[in-house]
């Protein structure tokens, strides 16, 4: 059974794009794959807000 949001057409769009840029992702080497899991994992620091102390 399929969820009300399921129903909607930008959760077609959205999975469409996701499968895109997953095929896209499965062509990188792996070291490409790497970078971008290391980008993605860091945490945003703003410039607004305090770094914490060391």
């Amino acid at each position: 059974m399929q969820s009300y949001h399921e129903a909607l057409p930008i959760y077609k769009v959205v999975m469409d794009v996701a499968v895109r840029v997953d095929a896209v992702v499965q062509r990188f080497a792996k070291g490409q794959k790497r970078r971008l899991a290391y980008l993605f994992e860091r945490p945003v620091v703003r410039e607004s807000e305090p770094e914490q102390a060391k």
